[in-house]
Formats: C-alpha cells, sequence, structure tokens
C-alpha cells in the first residue's frame, strides 16, 4: 500500500507521491529535524529477500552515502519502512535530462554542459569504487541554475546477486508515471553488450551508457531501441550505431569520443570516463582544431614601410613586410561561456516576483544588483564575496544602471513612483510621480528614462532623469486589440527604443516593435516574442512560449537577419512575458534561473495565527491566487501557467476539478456568496468577467464585458454585488460594481487618481477596504456610498486588506507577515486600533507585494497561502562570461 501524506518514517513525514514504479514508490517528505524536504525512495519487500539482502542493502547504502560530488544526488541515510527499506535521498528540482531530450535534439554547446558535468560525476564515484550501472536520461536531473544531478548512483547493485552480475530486467529507476515494462525498455537501450549478456560489470558499463546518453542528446532519439526489449538487448550486442543520425555539424571530437565510448568489445572501449571529461573540457575551450567553427579574425597594429636603399633593400624590405603583415592577422577562437551561481546570503536573499525584473547588472559587467526579499535593494561587485545595501528602505524593485553605471533607477512598490540614486551611495532623488507599477525601464544616452507602467491607456512614458512630468511616446490602439506596451529597451544611439506590445488575446500574440523617438514612426519586428533585448553582439534576445530565444539582428535597418534558436541557460519568464535577466556591455549574462515563476512548484498550506503549518493534500502545482469556499470545504486558485487555467480543490475528497481548459487565460477566480458559481476574468469571448458552476457541470457563462484589468476582487456577502477592476484612461485602475447576474449596468465605486486595488467588503456588507498604491496605504469606505466617508488605515509598505470571517478584524500583508488590526464595524463611523504582528513569514504569498491578493482566511480562522517548494522558488544568480561568443556560435545569422 503506497503511504498516505502524514504519515512517518523516522524523522520524515511524507508529503506527496513523487513516483512509482517495479520496486517501490519515491515520495516528497520532510524532515522534522533539520527542517528540509527531501526524497524518499521505498523498496519494497526487501525482508523477503533475507537477512542477507538487508545487510547488503545496507552496506551498499553506507558506500553510496561516501560519495561527495556537486553532480552527484546525495543518500542522507537508510531508515526501517517494515517490510521495506528506505533511502533518503537529497530531493532535486527540475526536469529530468528524458523530459529535455523529449523537447527535441539538444544544441551541441548545452549538449557538452550537460555531458561534462556527468562524466565528472562518474569519474568521481568510479575513483571510490562505484558503477552507477543504470544511467539513462530519466536518471539525470536538470537543476534550473544549470546544474546537473545524477541520480540513484550504484542502486542497481542493491538488486544484483553478489556475483556481480546484473538482471538486464530489473531497474532501480522508480520514475513517474513508469510501467514495471516501461521501466525495463528504458533501462535495456542503455546497457553494455556485457550487461545484456548477463555478465558482470565494471566502470566501462558506464562509459557505454554515457555515451548512448551523449548521442541521444545530439539525434534526439536513442541509439538502440527497439518496442520490444528483447530485441532492444539484441540491438545492443549486434545493431552498429547509426552515426548518419547525429547532426552534420556534430564536431569530428564529439563523433571520436562517441565511437570510443560506444566500442561493443569492452577491451576496446575507452577506459575511463575522466579521459571523456577531459576531451569535452577541450572542446568546450576551443582547444579542438575539428571543433571550431568559422574564426574570427582580428587585424594586429601594423607597419608596412619600404626602405629607399635600392632594389635589394627593397626587395628584403617588402619580403619582410609581407612576412609581419601575413603575422599580424591572428585568428583568435571563441571564448568558452564561464557560468557561475552567486548565492546572497540568508540575511539578504533573492526576493521573488512573477511581474518584475528582480535585479540588473552594470554595463561593464563589474555589479549585480538585486532585490532582497525584505524588500532591500541590494549590490554585489563581481570581484568581492560580500553584498551590501545600495537602499534600505522605500521596497525598490525592477532596477535599472543608467549607460554609464554611476546611477541606478528604481520604482516604489506602493507609492508608484520613479527614483534614481548613485551607485556611490546618498540621498534617493524623485524622478517622477508615475501611475501603476513598474512594466520596465531604459536609460538612455540622452540622460531621459523610457518606461512604462499597469495603465494601460499610456503606454510609453518619456521623463528627464533630472526630474519632472513624464510625458506620452505611444498609446495602445484599443481597436486593434492592443492591450499595453511594455518592456521598453534601447537600441544603441538611444534613437530606437524596443518595446512589447501586448494583445487582449495573451501572450502568445504579442509583438516586438521598435519606435523612433524622433519621428514617432513604429516599426513591427516579431510576433509571438515579448520584452526583446538588443545584444552588442548583433543579436536580440527575446522570450517566446515561456523559455528564452536569441536572433541575429540588424540595428541600424531593424531587420531580423536570420532564424530564432533556443538558449540554453532557462532564465525566469513571467506569465506577462518579462525576462529576469540583464547583460552587460562586455557580453556579461545575468539571470535569475527557473523554467519560469508561473511554472513553479507550489503547495497549499493552513497557517494558524501562530504561524504552525498544515499543508492541504493535493499535488504541488504553479497554484495562485487562493480563495477558500464559503463553507471552506473547498479552494478555488488558477494555475500560473502561459494559458491560465481555473481548478476547485475539493479539501475533503481530496480531488480536483478543471473549470477552465486552456483556450484562454482564465485568471483570478472567486467564490459567488452561496458557493455555486466561480468568477473569473477570461477572454474566452472576449475580454470579460465570467462565472461557471462550481462543481464543473454546465457551460462558462459571460457575466460583464471589462476594460484592462477585469478580476474579481470580492462578492458582497448577500451574493448580489460583485467588486471588479477596471482601467480608465485618466486614473489607471479603478473599482467598479455589477450584479452577479450581468443583468444591469455597471457602475463605478472608486474612481480616482492612482491604482485602487485588491478591494474587499467586511460580512456586514457596510464596509469597503482597499490598497491604493498611489500613496501605499489602505482605506476603508462606507459600502456602497463610498462619497459619504474615507478613512486612512496604514502607511506605507502595507497591502492586500481583508476582513476576518467575524469582522472584528481587518488583516493586511507586509513583508515581515500578517497584520491585524482590531476593528469596530457596528458604529456608524468607522473605529480601528493599533495593528499587530500576527506572525512572521516569507511565503511566495507575501515579497514584493505585487499583484492580487494571495492569501485567503478560511471559517475557521486559519490563512490559506502559497509555499513555495523548496528549490523552486529563486535562491541564486547565475552569472555567464563571454555569453556573446556563445550567442554567436548559437545564431551566426546570414552572411
Amino acid at each position: 500500500m503506497p503511504l498516505v501524506p502524514g504519515a512517518r518514517i523516522g524523522q520524515y513525514e511524507i508529503v506527496t507521491l513523487l513516483g512509482a514504479g517495479g520496486m517501490g514508490e519515491v515520495y516528497r517528505a520532510r524532515d522534522a529535524r533539520l527542517q528540509r524536504d527531501v526524497a524518499i525512495k521505498i523498496v519494497r519487500d526487501l525482508a523477503a529477500g533475507g537477512p542477507d539482502r538487508v545487510a547488503r542493502f545496507r552496506r551498499e547504502a553506507q558506500v553510496l552515502a561516501s560519495l561527495n560530488h556537486p553532480h552527484i544526488g546525495a543518500i542522507y541515510g537508510v531508515e526501517d519502512a517494515g517490510e521495506s527499506g528506505a533511502l533518503v535521498l537529497e530531493l532535486v528540482n527540475g526536469p529530468t535530462l528524458a523530459d529535455r531530450i523529449a523537447r527535441g535534439p539538444i544544441p551541441l554547446d548545452e549538449a557538452i554542459a550537460i555531458a561534462r558535468q556527468i562524466a565528472d560525476a562518474l569519474a568521481a564515484a568510479h575513483d571510490q569504487g562505484v558503477v552507477h550501472r543504470d544511467l539513462k536520461p530519466a536518471n539525470i536531473k536538470l537543476r534550473p541554475d544549470g546544474t546537473v544531478k545524477v541520480l540513484d548512483f550504484g542502486l542497481a547493485k542493491v538488486f544484483a546477486d553478489e556475483s556481480g552480475a546484473s538482471e538486464p530486467f530489473n531497474s532501480p529507476t522508480l520514475s513517474l508515471g513508469a510501467t514495471h515494462a516501461g521501466v525495463i525498455l528504458g533501462t535495456a537501450a542503455y546497457m553494455s553488450p556485457e550487461q545484456a549478456r548477463g555478465k558482470a560489470v565494471d566502470k566501462r558499463t558506464d562509459v557505454w551508457a554515457f555515451g548512448c546518453v551523449l548521442y541521444e542528446m545530439l539525434a534526439g532519439r536513442r541509439a538502440f531501441s527497439s518496442d520490444e526489449v528483447s530485441d532492444t538487448l539484441a540491438f545492443v550486442i549486434t545493431k552498429p550505431v547509426d552515426w548518419a543520425a547525429l547532426p552534420p555539424d556534430t564536431p569530428p571530437a564529439i563523433r571520436r569520443l562517441l565511437r570510443r565510448c560506444l566500442e561493443k568489445e569492452r577491451g576496446q572501449r575507452l577506459r575511463d570516463v575522466g579521459d571523456a571529461s577531459l576531451e569535452l573540457n577541450d572542446i568546450a575551450s576551443g582547444a579542438d582544431a575539428g571543433q571550431a567553427p568559422a574564426p574570427e579574425v582580428r587585424p594586429r597594429r601594423r607597419s608596412l614601410g619600404i626602405g629607399l636603399a635600392g632594389l635589394a633593400i627593397g626587395a628584403v624590405a617588402a619580403a619582410t613586410a609581407v612576412l609581419l603583415y601575413s603575422r599580424s592577422w591572428q585568428v583568435v577562437p571563441p571564448r568558452a561561456p564561464e557560468r557561475f551561481a552567486i548565492v546572497p546570503p540568508a540575511n539578504a536573499a533573492l526576493g521573488a516576483t512573477v511581474y518584475l525584473r528582480t535585479m540588473a547588472i552594470s554595463p561593464d559587467g563589474r555589479r549585480i544588483l538585486y532585490m532582497s526579499v525584505d524588500g532591500r535593494l541590494m549590490m554585489r561587485t563581481l570581484d568581492r564575496l560580500d553584498v551590501v545595501p545600495l537602499l534600505e528602505t522605500g521596497l525598490p524593485n525592477a532596477p535599472f544602471f543608467s549607460p554609464d553605471g554611476s546611477s541606478v533607477g528604481f520604482f516604489a512598490v506602493g507609492t508608484s513612483e520613479l527614483f534614481r540614486i548613485p551607485v556611490a551611495g546618498g540621498p534617493t532623488i524623485l524622478v517622477t510621480r508615475s501611475v501603476g507599477v513598474s512594466r520596465g525601464a531604459t536609460w538612455l544616452p540622452d540622460d531621459s528614462i523610457v518606461f512604462a507602467t499597469t495603465a494601460a491607456a499610456t503606454g510609453l512614458l518619456q521623463v528627464s532623469s533630472s526630474g519632472g512630468d513624464a510625458k506620452t511616446l505611444t498609446v495602445p490602439d484599443q481597436k486593434a486589440g492592443e492591450l499595453d506596451h511594455v518592456w521598453p529597451e534601447t537600441l544603441p544611439g538611444g534613437r530606437i527604443v524596443l518595446f512589447t506590445v501586448l494583445s487582449g488575446s495573451g501572450v502568445a500574440n504579442a509583438q516586438i516593435a521598435a519606435l523612433d523617438l524622433q519621428t514617432g514612426a513604429r516599426k513591427n519586428l516579431l510576433r509571438g516574442g515579448t520584452n526583446a533585448i538588443y545584444l552588442a553582439s548583433g543579436h536580440l534576445l527575446y522570450a517566446a512560449g515561456g523559455s528564452m530565444r536569441v536572433v541575429p539582428f540588424d540595428a541600424d535597418r531593424l531587420e531580423i537577419r536570420g532564424d530564432p534558436v533556443p538558449v540554453p541557460d532557462q532564465m525566469t519568464v513571467s506569465n506577462l512575458g518579462a525576462v529576469n535577466a540583464s547583460i552587460s556591455d562586455d557580453g556579461t549574462l545575468a539571470y535569475v534561473p527557473g523554467a519560469g515563476m508561473s511554472a513553479a512548484e507550489r503547495s497549499l498550506v493552513f497557517v494558524d495565527r501562530t504561524g504552525r503549518e498544515e499543508r492541504i493534500d493535493t499535488p504541488a502545482a504553479s497554484f495562485a491566487v487562493p480563495r477558500v469556499s464559503p463553507d471552506g470545504g473547498r479552494v478555488t486558485v488558477h494555475l500560473d501557467a502561459d494559458t491560465p487555467d481555473v481548478i476547485v480543490i475539493d479539501l475533503r475528497r481530496h480531488n480536483q476539478v478543471r473549470l477552465t481548459f486552456g483556450k484562454s487565460p482564465s485568471i483570478r477566480p472567486m467564490w459567488s456568496g452561496d458557493g455555486k458559481w466561480v468568477l473569473f476574468r477570461s477572454d474566452v469571448d472576449g475580454p470579460a468577467i465570467y462565472r461557471k458552476s462550481s462543481d464543473g457541470g454546465g457551460s462558462i457563462e459571460r457575466v460583464t464585458p471589462v476594460a484592462g484589468d477585469g478580476s474579481v476582487h470580492a462578492v458582497t456577502p448577500d451574493g448580489r454585488t460583485i467588486i471588479y477592476a477596471q482601467i480608465s484612461r485618466d486614473t489607471a485602475r479603478d473599482l467598479w460594481m455589477v450584479d452577479v447576474e450581468g443583468k444591469e449596468k455597471p457602475q463605478p465605486l472608486v474612481v480616482e487618481s492612482g491604482d485602487q486595488a485588491n478591494a474587499v467588503v467586511s460580512p456586514d456588507g457596510r464596509w469597503l477596504a482597499y490598497h491604493a498604491s498611489e500613496v501605499g496605504e489602505i482605506y476603508v469606505r462606507p459600502f456602497p456610498k463610498v462619497a459619504d466617508g474615507k478613512w486612512q488605515l496604514v502607511t506605507r509598505g502595507a497591502k492586500w486588506p481583508l476582513w476576518s470571517r467575524d469582522g472584528k478584524e481587518l488583516f493586511y500583508v507586509t513583508t515581515r507577515g500578517i497584520m491585524s488590526i482590531p476593528v469596530d464595524t457596528s458604529q456608524p463611523t468607522f473605529r480601528w486600533d493599533s495593528p499587530t504582528l500576527l506572525f512572521e513569514a516569507s511565503y511566495s504569498s507575501f515579497p514584493g507585494l505585487a499583484g492580487p491578493r494571495n492569501y485567503d482566511q478560511a471559517p475557521d480562522g486559519r490563512f490559506l497561502v502559497i509555499k513555495e517548494n523548496q528549490g523552486t522558488s529563486p535562491g541564486a544568480l547565475v552569472v555567464v562570461k563571454n555569453w556573446f561568443d556563445e550567442v554567436k556560435r548559437l545564431a551566426p545569422g546570414r552572411r
């Protein structure tokens, strides 16, 4: 029987099932003693093999636990689980190499980077006398920061007999959703010929498997494969490798390495995988002439003077000149990229947001700025180990450097103001009071700043960095379906600005355009991309489909000059298409790793007033905007993917009901007063608020059309009225209301300058609380007659008000955690007391304070929050030196 969440094995509490196979299951578990998540692999019926097998299991586990290498998944310990054995393993997040290969062949540079790390892991294990025996893509994990982890080292030996021979039809791999037959078939495809014959194995078996894996990365298919296990094994023993399946441009050095690894006679095979590692290092560094692409030719300074002392001297001089000239041209091979991670200290951890760029690198590539989780702007100089705060107050976000790197611009969460500050330190200078939250900014050579905000009626804005009022550069063409103009980036010279045109039909239909600041002319460059960044290598870097691409680009003619190619580095891309990356003029790339914040693994967690957690028994997913049903028995969320969907989770039956199916983004759900309906914003049939039966039955019904935001904030306690957001040209985001049936005309509720957001109605239906981002404060007004009073409850740095279920408290969030204000709603005049901190926390609901309310309260008083699973929230910055050389190899362009 599989283990249920909450079950314990020693000090470990089972959280959820990760995968299962023929030998047992793999679970995510929580180490109660060390407060970390681990993977627990249950080996079923271990005791049935007798005491010798149990002893060998423990003995081998002890040997494997001694392996300590950055590219080897660690074994923490062994636990008893009744008749079964339990291995406690390092929990490695990220896709497997098999998942990556399923998307197609891997580009050469990326494949070499992965193969080098695999080879290093194998070499380290072989030095300790450990042979993997079951190496394959499903046993190799690719972490978001680019680190490769090889899993299940030596576990095949636990199931083998003492002679060392291996059974071809056994695999210790326990993979998600894998049938036993599928596991056997997958294992057979990577077996060495001697292993397929059932003979004893040594480290050269791993060399063979390594060759199979490298071949598959490049070719996009297995070297040996069939629908039947017996045929696969026969192919391994007898069939030659199809070398023609490799890409035509595969370097000779790689082909030579593969041939040496895939020699069927063990004695003719490469003896040591460490040699493969050395060869790969040479190839990556360009040391192997067979690998180098068309080289760059760079002239040196030279002098070709010819003497006048006669023909002989002239002839000698001429010959000398020719010799000097010929030597003055040198072949400079591309420099290999150098990747390393910067992990901020615990007291200045990297902040997380799904909407904003949280970091920037200086033009000279020497400094990196990032937002910390506690709302500070931190600076790290690359030649130093420490980080120092550049700004410690004001919740700075979306930083960007001036062209000379001497100053930094940033926006302040809550106040919607644009500031600048000297890098050397000093007072902050107010540049302008913007409208809405930042959607990107770029500092031009003429010392002006072009920026965008959430105010959809105004697209790009421009202001002097010395301060003043911003002027409007572009206005989205709503008749053409344009929603907003965002993510401005300047081209060399500062005359042309790239930007992204968002449409109401989603990010997939966005386009990258160029604006001439002198003439106002606009040219569309690329459809289906967002957040384009010009590279001095002559390329555009942009996001498409949640991943990154580069394409050759002529900045003078504003023309695409080749085909786009994927970028190996997995940079974080938001669900609005923002790229959390920055590139210096010298070609140094810095980014927050991840397959996209919208794809992060998150758990739903109940937290009581003391901060004690209880996880909801449902598989981790990209949850966002959780809302508890009126009876507390269900939760509705949207899945924060490229095309978000709305689901309902039954807390009693532990099942899920999907209400939308990816045809159009459906976001920010809210329960009707009786719990029969779920309301949400979507573009199913034009931008509007829709509703669907919470049990999944029936069709989606349109309630009312919306302009811009349209997110549902609240439903009145009587269930008759919806409070929602509407964007206008003059006042940005306003609060409107409409009847839940959509039969009456929508009415404005709070229409004022700046953003009015996250509105909630008190349980007695008499009071409206909301956050006004223009001044960063929380207000309360009478409802529905909002003009009869206005009370300011909280100063800067607060957001997301929420009434308690009994109406006696008003909660809100700061970067510290959840605050509570005692209130009295029974009097004609609103009354309140001083706020207190309920508990400190740093859930994904809280950092950054951007976007919709990401928490809720259940009828029993507990709070529903979203928690990033270990390793999925951004904790490191990745830096890549010499990145332009890699870009040129990836996308050489037309000549």
